[in-house]
Protein backbone atom coordinates (compact mmCIF):
# COMPACT_ATOMS: atom_id res chain seq x y z
CA UNK A 1 0.00 0.00 0.00
CA UNK A 2 1.09 3.86 -0.58
CA UNK A 3 -0.43 6.64 0.65
CA UNK A 4 0.62 10.06 0.19
CA UNK A 5 -0.94 12.99 2.20
CA UNK A 6 -0.94 16.39 1.19
CA UNK A 7 -2.02 19.41 3.05
CA UNK A 8 -3.50 22.67 1.25
CA UNK A 9 -4.21 25.89 3.35
CA UNK A 10 -7.89 27.02 3.11
CA UNK A 11 -6.60 30.40 1.44
CA UNK A 12 -5.19 28.26 -1.64
CA UNK A 13 -1.45 28.39 0.08
CA UNK A 14 0.02 24.45 -1.02
CA UNK A 15 2.02 23.09 1.58
CA UNK A 16 3.22 19.78 1.93
CA UNK A 17 4.69 20.88 5.43
CA UNK A 18 8.23 21.20 4.11
CA UNK A 19 8.44 25.05 4.40
CA UNK A 20 11.27 26.38 5.81
CA UNK A 21 9.63 29.86 6.64
CA UNK A 22 7.64 32.43 5.04
CA UNK A 23 9.78 32.61 1.98
CA UNK A 24 8.79 29.43 1.01
CA UNK A 25 4.72 30.39 1.78
CA UNK A 26 5.69 33.77 -0.73
CA UNK A 27 7.35 32.06 -3.12
CA UNK A 28 4.42 29.06 -3.86
CA UNK A 29 1.88 32.24 -3.85
CA UNK A 30 3.66 33.47 -7.09
CA UNK A 31 5.03 29.77 -8.33
CA UNK A 32 1.76 28.32 -8.22
CA UNK A 33 2.08 24.52 -8.63
CA UNK A 34 -1.27 24.15 -10.41
CA UNK A 35 -3.99 21.25 -9.72
CA UNK A 36 -2.26 19.13 -7.63
CA UNK A 37 -4.73 16.44 -7.85
CA UNK A 38 -5.48 16.40 -11.55
CA UNK A 39 -1.48 15.40 -11.81
CA UNK A 40 -1.60 12.74 -9.49
CA UNK A 41 -4.48 11.57 -11.20
CA UNK A 42 -2.28 11.50 -14.62
CA UNK A 43 0.36 9.50 -12.93
CA UNK A 44 -2.10 6.89 -11.84
CA UNK A 45 -3.41 7.35 -8.64
CA UNK A 46 -6.56 7.04 -6.96
CA UNK A 47 -7.67 10.61 -5.56
CA UNK A 48 -9.60 11.91 -2.54
CA UNK A 49 -9.81 14.88 -0.64
CA UNK A 50 -10.00 15.87 3.04
CA UNK A 51 -11.03 17.99 5.70
CA UNK A 52 -6.96 17.63 7.48
CA UNK A 53 -8.84 18.86 11.12
CA UNK A 54 -11.11 16.13 11.10
CA UNK A 55 -9.51 12.58 11.68
CA UNK A 56 -13.08 11.17 10.68
CA UNK A 57 -13.19 12.69 7.27
CA UNK A 58 -9.09 11.68 6.63
CA UNK A 59 -10.16 8.21 7.75
CA UNK A 60 -12.88 8.00 5.76
CA UNK A 61 -10.41 8.31 3.00
CA UNK A 62 -7.74 6.04 4.07
CA UNK A 63 -11.22 3.24 4.07
CA UNK A 64 -12.18 4.55 0.13
CA UNK A 65 -11.35 1.91 -2.57
CA UNK A 66 -7.99 2.11 -4.95
CA UNK A 67 -8.18 -0.96 -6.79
CA UNK A 68 -4.43 -1.81 -6.52
CA UNK A 69 -3.34 1.87 -7.80
CA UNK A 70 -1.17 4.01 -5.35
CA UNK A 71 -3.81 6.45 -3.38
CA UNK A 72 -3.13 10.40 -2.94
CA UNK A 73 -5.04 12.29 -0.42
CA UNK A 74 -5.35 15.98 -0.42
CA UNK A 75 -6.34 17.04 2.63
CA UNK A 76 -7.25 20.95 3.26
CA UNK A 77 -5.92 22.84 6.26
CA UNK A 78 -5.94 26.02 7.93
CA UNK A 79 -2.45 27.23 9.99
CA UNK A 80 -3.19 27.72 13.38
CA UNK A 81 -7.24 26.77 13.06
CA UNK A 82 -9.18 27.05 16.47
CA UNK A 83 -6.43 30.05 17.88
CA UNK A 84 -7.49 33.06 17.40
CA UNK A 85 -4.78 34.77 17.16
CA UNK A 86 -2.68 32.27 15.13
CA UNK A 87 -5.62 31.28 12.32
CA UNK A 88 -4.52 32.50 9.01
CA UNK A 89 -1.90 34.85 10.67
CA UNK A 90 1.75 34.30 8.40
CA UNK A 91 3.52 35.69 10.75
CA UNK A 92 3.22 32.51 13.22
CA UNK A 93 4.78 30.36 10.71
CA UNK A 94 7.94 28.86 12.44
CA UNK A 95 7.60 30.96 15.39
CA UNK A 96 7.33 29.88 19.23
CA UNK A 97 4.68 31.04 21.56
CA UNK A 98 5.54 32.36 25.13
CA UNK A 99 4.34 30.40 27.56
CA UNK A 100 1.02 32.74 28.03
CA UNK A 101 0.34 32.46 24.43
CA UNK A 102 1.04 28.71 24.95
CA UNK A 103 -1.58 28.87 27.52
CA UNK A 104 -4.12 31.13 25.96
CA UNK A 105 -3.85 28.70 22.81
CA UNK A 106 -4.57 25.70 24.69
CA UNK A 107 -7.52 27.31 26.54
CA UNK A 108 -8.85 28.38 23.18
CA UNK A 109 -8.41 24.45 21.87
CA UNK A 110 -10.27 22.83 25.16
CA UNK A 111 -7.17 21.48 26.37
CA UNK A 112 -6.67 21.43 30.20
CA UNK A 113 -3.37 22.96 31.01
CA UNK A 114 -1.59 21.77 34.50
CA UNK A 115 1.12 24.69 34.57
Amino acid sequence: FFFFFFFQAEDGIRDFCLSRGLGDVYKRQVMDIGDITAKYKTFGFTCYEADGHNICDIVNALDKPFCGKPKFIRCKTIKGKGISFMQDNAGWHGKAPSEDEYKKAMEELGVLFNG
